[in-house]
């Protein structure tokens, strides 16, 4: 029987991101996968000028009914959170059931600032989230955020430590912390294991473009991992190799991307070659 992933994510009238990101790339790995979003969004935020519409209602009818039906998940993702209230909802499902894996991806900043329309009690919810997860995704900017310290784009791996320890004390288990970019220029992800206590920096070779929507295909691709039991550096390294190779396809296949700064990628065509 497949296993069930639950996502909560935010659901894009444009742009393969987050929820139309992830339910493909998750489904063609076989698994049953039911997409509630936390907020319907009209284009990425990179373009500056977006609609918000607030699902909590439509969350809460979901859960309640998949609880009537008698329907359970394995593993849980969540995303973007866009009302306190969603937290307790999450809350509520992990409490419930205990034994489902709970990973979260705390969407709210990237390059040392906020996110469009996220502020400090974005941070608090995803404090809260993470408290509760097995697994913690964050960009180098969410993990500052969320562990309170100082912005500093530059980073070492002692710093990435010291990370590690204040989000410890939070009761992070495992982490993984994209889009580090250490002192000597060098761009990679960097994890701790809580299974075999193990720490690990994977370097990979930096793209100058941005491409929104590939944290979620990470994400994908790393849960994919974690749910079939690989070690976390393996499973990290698998979708570090996954979003590289998309990337590398699309741009062999559309040469406009170098001029299109909001340009999201093109998933379905490609699954087979890169998963």
């Amino acid at each position: 029987m497949s296993k069930k992933i639950l996502l909560i994510n935010d659901l894009l009238s444009y742009g393969k991101v987050a929820l139309s990101a992830m339910m493909p790339i998750l489904s063609f790995y076989g698994y049953e996968v039911y997409g509630v979003p936390s907020a319907l969004v009209s284009n990425t935020l990179d373009y500056g000028k977006f609609i918000i519409e607030n699902m909590t209602a439509y969350l809460e009818k979901c859960i309640k009914l998949y609880r009537e039906l008698g329907i359970t998940f394995d593993c849980l993702c969540t995303g973007f959170i866009v009302d306190p209230q969603q937290v307790s909802i999450i809350k509520e499902i992990k409490k419930s059931n205990p034994q489902m894996m709970l990973i979260v991806d705390p969407i709210m900043a990237d390059d040392g600032r906020l996110y469009n329309g996220m502020n400090e009690q974005t941070i608090k919810m995803f404090q809260q989230l993470c408290e509760l997860a097995d697994f913690i995704i964050p960009n180098y900017t969410e993990s500052l955020l969320l562990s309170e310290l100082p912005m500093n784009m530059i980073c070492t791996k002692k710093q990435l430590k010291t990370i590690y320890e204040k989000l410890k004390k939070q009761n992070v288990r495992s982490m993984v912390i994209t889009s580090c970019v250490l002192e000597n220029g060098q761009h990679g992800v960097y994890g701790y294991d809580h299974f075999k206590d193990e720490f690990f920096f994977l370097p990979y070779d930096h793209i100058n473009i941005r491409f929104a929507g590939t944290g979620d295909i990470f994400s994908a691709v790393l849960t994919n991992g974690i749910m079939k039991g690989e070690a976390l550096k393996e499973a990290v390294l698998k979708a570090i190799k996954a979003v590289n190779s998309l990337i590398d396809i699309n741009m062999v296949h559309d040469k406009t991307i170098p001029e299109n700064h909001f340009k999201t990628l093109k998933i379905e065509p490609f699954l087979k070659d890169i998963i």
